[in-house]
């Protein structure tokens, strides 16, 4: 080793190891992806066989989720009717139904669908 920390190698060696470089490095890339295409081929059945196993128990756990999302979807239609229940009772036409029209004439007589099928 140098003053300054540098390994110092002699020309034959350092022609060695360069010489060497490229023969090793292609060795390492073609077993990266030996084991790539292994780990493929190794866990795919594996990663089949979890899914198989697991798809009932993931069914019988959403069911009960599927359920919860019909009762809110129920419930908001229920609130829906509600509210436009309470704005067609609120508008002009309940009003003066409730109040027995302009001069107490029936209910007929205040809605212009009816009207206009007269």
């Amino acid at each position: 080793m140098g003053k300054d920390g540098v390994i110092r190698l002699s020309a034959p060696r350092r022609a060695a190891l360069q010489r060497l470089v490229l023969p090793v490095l292609v060795l390492l890339s073609v077993t990266m992806i030996v084991v790539g295409k292994l780990d493929q081929v190794v866990f795919e059945p594996l990663r089949i066989s979890f899914t198989d196993a697991a798809a009932p128990t993931l069914d019988a756990l959403s069911r009960p989720i599927a359920a919860a999302g019909n009762l809110i979807d129920r419930a908001r239609g229920v609130i829906n009717l509600y509210q436009e229940n309470g704005r067609l009772e609120a508008g002009p036409l309940a009003r003066q139904m409730a109040a027995g029209g302009k001069h107490g004439e029936s209910w007929q007589h205040c809605d212009p669908l009816v009207l206009d099928m007269s």
